[in-house]
């Protein structure tokens, strides 16, 4: 059953902090409409979602650190995090002339042991320290406003050491712990998201159906898989590989995908995939999703 929320907002992000609890991101749809950005969280523990605070910036990434706080990464480089006890902290990125606010949107991160890491609109890139401070990490990319229109969409890390970043044209780039290395891209297709499986191993999705591969300097164009959908989440997880678009959720196994049948629990919207600590969340506008290695079943 559908709360009361979903009523009045539409869900942009979230992360599982466990089988039976996590945070979810909304927005007012009245609120949207009037292109205002903001984002509404909740705190869940099944079966009880509990309204927390609201800030005035997109959410674009949510995640748990190891010692059981809370990130939560604006579009504008405004972000907060959550210590386990709920206290909720400002924190900015940066706050000079190359803030996302002048240079563009932040467009997603990940976490890599104690740190986190951004990435926006002309290949930005920042890094949270275990202290929580931010810095700009853009040692070996061209300067802002080089080239043609770029930007990063997607940043996924096998270790501190190994961090991709992905994006507009296709481009792919690897960060070694210190700088930045342009990689050969089997595509020239924006790619929305990526991901790590067990094994380092990184997917790729994108428009058109894009799905690839790779590590290093490797990387190919999945062609033997066909999806129809522009995607614009993936997460690979016990196993598996999970992609979606905003109608519909794929899985990828042995080299063929299939649709993920969801009538049951009556969910048909998706966007954001997000695992973590063996639990998987699929966040569309109207459904919250999780997946126990065996079937779906609906938090909201």
């Amino acid at each position: 059953m559908r709360n009361k929320y979903v009523q009045q907002g539409s869900y942009i992000n979230g992360c599982p902090t466990g089988p039976e609890s996590g945070w979810i991101v909304m927005v007012m749809d009245d609120v949207a409409a009037k292109e205002i950005d903001h984002s509404a969280f909740l705190s869940w523990d099944r079966p009880l979602m509990s309204p927390r605070f609201m800030k005035m910036f997109r959410t674009v990434f949510a995640g748990q650190m190891s010692d059981g706080s809370l990130i939560f990464v604006g579009d504008n480089g405004h972000c907060v995090s959550v210590a386990p006890a709920g206290q909720a902290i400002d924190e900015f990125v940066s706050d000079g002339p190359d803030s996302p606010k002048n240079t563009g949107h932040l467009r997603s991160a990940t976490i890599v042991g104690t740190r986190v890491i951004a990435v926006g609109m002309q290949r930005q890139v920042y890094v949270r320290s275990e202290t929580g401070q931010w810095s700009a990490a853009r040692a070996g990319l061209p300067p802002f406003g080089e080239g043609d229109t770029s930007g990063f969409e997607a940043v996924a890390a096998v270790s501190p050491t190994e961090v991709y970043a992905a994006g507009w044209g296709g481009e792919i780039w690897r960060f070694d712990g210190a700088r930045w290395h342009r990689i050969d891209s089997p595509t020239n297709r924006i790619i929305t998201a990526l991901g790590v499986d067990d094994k380092g191993l990184v997917y790729g999705c994108g428009r058109n159906g894009l799905l690839l591969s790779g590590q290093a300097g490797n990387w190919k164009v999945l062609s033997d898989i066909r999806c129809p959908d522009d995607l614009w989440t993936i997460a690979p997880h016990a196993g598996r590989v999970f992609a979606a678009g905003l109608l519909r959720m794929y899985c990828i196994e042995d080299g063929n995908i299939s649709l993920v049948e969801l009538d049951a629990i009556d969910a048909n919207s998706f966007g954001v995939l997000n695992s973590n600590n063996g639990n998987l969340w699929s966040i569309g506008a109207k459904d919250v999703i999780s997946y126990d290695g065996t079937s779906w079943s609906r938090i909201a």
